[in-house]
C-alpha cells in the first residue's frame, strides 16, 4: 500500500496517517467539483477519479475515511459536490446514492490495491472499473427511486466515455505513483 511508503508528515507516527487522511480529504474537496464537459444528463465531475485514485494510494480504511470526511464537508456547507453544491439535502436527494456509494467504492478499491495486487496496470484498471461500477449501480438505483426506473439505462450511456477516460487517467496516475515510490524507497535506503 502506497500510504505506508509516503514520507512522514510528522515525526509522531500516531498522527501521520490521520494527517494524510485529512490532506487526502482536502484534495478530494478541491478536485471533486471540477466538471468534465460531455453534455450528459448528470454532471460528470472528477469526484470518482480523485476518490478511487486516492483509495488505491491510501488503502481501504484510510480511503473510505477520507471520502467520508469529504461527504461531511459537503453536508456541512462547503461547495464541494457537483456544480459547487452542498448541504445535507444533496446527500439525501436524487444524486445522494452516487455520493454515499463513494465511501463503499473507496473501501473496495482500496482493499483491492492492498499488497502487491495494485501494481500491475490491468489490476489497477480492473479495480478502477469495479469502483466505477459500484458507484454507477448504487447511484442509478437510488436515482430510480426519485425519477422512476423507465429509461434509467439510457442515462448511463452518455457517462461511459467519461468513465473510460477516468479509468485510464487513474491507471496512469497510480502507475506513476508506484514508480515514484520505488525511486523514493531506493533513495531512502541509500541515505540510511
Amino acid at each position: 500500500m502506497l500510504i505506508d511508503h509516503l514520507p512522514p508528515i510528522t515525526t509522531d507516527r500516531f498522527w501521520d496517517h490521520p494527517l494524510k487522511i485529512v490532506l487526502a480529504s482536502l484534495l478530494i474537496c478541491l478536485i471533486a467539483p471540477i466538471e468534465i464537459p460531455i453534455g450528459a444528463s448528470l454532471p460528470v465531475t472528477c469526484q470518482t477519479l480523485i476518490i478511487l485514485t486516492l483509495a488505491m494510494i491510501l488503502g481501504a480504511n484510510c480511503g473510505a475515511i477520507a471520502t467520508a470526511l469529504y461527504l461531511v464537508a459537503g453536508a456541512a456547507g462547503l461547495p464541494v459536490f457537483a456544480q459547487g453544491r452542498s448541504g445535507v439535502e444533496i446527500l439525501f436527494g436524487p444524486t445522494g446514492g452516487f455520493l454515499f456509494s463513494f465511501v463503499i467504492a473507496a473501501w473496495v478499491v482500496g482493499k483491492m490495491a492492498e499488497g502487491t495486487w495494485g501494481r500491475k496496470w490491468y489490476n489497477i484498471m480492473f479495480a478502477q472499473l469495479t469502483g466505477q461500477a459500484i458507484i454507477l449501480t448504487i447511484g442509478f438505483i437510488w436515482l430510480g427511486f426519485f425519477v422512476g426506473f423507465d429509461g434509467i439505462f439510457e442515462r448511463i450511456y452518455p457517462l461511459l466515455p467519461a468513465v473510460r477516460l477516468k479509468i485510464g487517467i487513474a491507471t496512469l496516475l497510480i502507475l506513476g505513483a508506484n514508480a515514484l515510490m520505488k525511486v523514493l524507497i531506493r533513495h531512502r535506503h541509500s541515505w540510511e
